[in-house]
C-alpha cells in the first residue's frame, strides 16, 4: 500500500506539473496573440502618423487653393499674403476648395457650381481637397 501510496501521490504531481506546463503554455500563447495585435496597432498608428504628417507639410508648405466667384477678394489677398498660392481651376493639385458665403440661388436645388463638383469627384477618386466655407477660414 505504501508502493501504490508513492506512485499515487508521484502520479498527482504529474499531472499538476503537466498541467501548470499546460497552463504555462496557453498564457504564452495569449501573451503572443497580444503581443502581435499590440505591434499591428503600433504599425497602423505610425503609417497614419506618418500619412498626416505628409499631407500637413504638403498642405503647409504650398497650400494651393480655389475659390468660387463669390468669395471675398480681401480675404484672397489675406491668404496669399500667408503663402497660398490661388488657382482658378480645380485639379488634383488642389489642397482646399473655399466656398464663399453668398452662394448662389442655385444652391437650395442642391446645385452647387463646377468648382464643387469636380473636387467631390477627385475626391471619389482619392484625393484629399478640403472643401471649407468662407467663414471657416476667416473665423
Amino acid at each position: 500500500t505504501d508502493v501504490r501510496n508513492v506512485a499515487g501521490q508521484i502520479k498527482r504531481e504529474e499531472d499538476a506539473a503537466a498541467a501548470a506546463a499546460r497552463a504555462r503554455a496557453e498564457k504564452q500563447q495569449r501573451i503572443q496573440v497580444a503581443q502581435t495585435a499590440y505591434n499591428k496597432a503600433v504599425d497602423e498608428y505610425e503609417d497614419l502618423a506618418e500619412e498626416m504628417k505628409k499631407l500637413q507639410e504638403k498642405f503647409v508648405k504650398n497650400p494651393k487653393l480655389a475659390f468660387d466667384k463669390k468669395f471675398k477678394k480681401q480675404v484672397e489677398e489675406l491668404l496669399c499674403a500667408k503663402g497660398a498660392s490661388i488657382v482658378k481651376s480645380v485639379t488634383g493639385k488642389l489642397n482646399v476648395l473655399i466656398l464663399g458665403e453668398a452662394g448662389s440661388a442655385a444652391w437650395k436645388y442642391g446645385n452647387y457650381g463646377s468648382k464643387y463638383e469636380k473636387a467631390c469627384q477627385l475626391n471619389e477618386k482619392g484625393k484629399n481637397i478640403v472643401i471649407v466655407k468662407e467663414s471657416d477660414v476667416i473665423k
